[in-house]
């Protein structure tokens, strides 16, 4: 269901950063104009911008635009991607909330799972 994709349940995505996280790496939630992509994960592989995507308008990377906002946790490094975010993320929630903390065994009621699809390449 689409409507969960913006902030229902936070779904686990096929993505696992092994290395250097964007900053900044505390646990709290931080609006994307804030966030500092690293070598390993760029901030592009986290929200939009528009020299990414030039129908993207950098100003909407807020929580006040209800696209999420980014989680680094507590370590410099690692992490598996939840996207999304549960109720209980309140403004942090939103279709690309990005929370790189939670340990594998994290998966409960508020933890989803979402399905994307990849083109075989031409």
């Amino acid at each position: 269901m689409i409507w969960d994709l913006a902030g229902n349940v936070a779904e686990w995505v096929d993505y696992f950063n092994y290395e250097e996280k964007p900053t900044p790496t505390v646990a709290t939630w931080y609006e994307y104009n804030s966030v500092i992509g690293s070598t390993a994960m760029p901030k592009t592989n986290l929200v939009p911008t528009n020299t990414l995507k030039s129908w993207w308008t950098n100003t909407w990377n807020g929580a006040t635009n209800g696209i999420g906002q980014y989680y680094g946790g507590t370590n410099s490094f690692g992490g598996a991607l939840l996207r999304g975010g549960d109720y209980i993320y309140g403004t942090g929630a939103g279709v690309f909330a990005a929370n790189l903390d939670p340990p594998p065994s994290m998966i409960g009621n508020g933890i989803g799972f979402r399905c994307v699809f990849r083109p075989s390449a031409p």
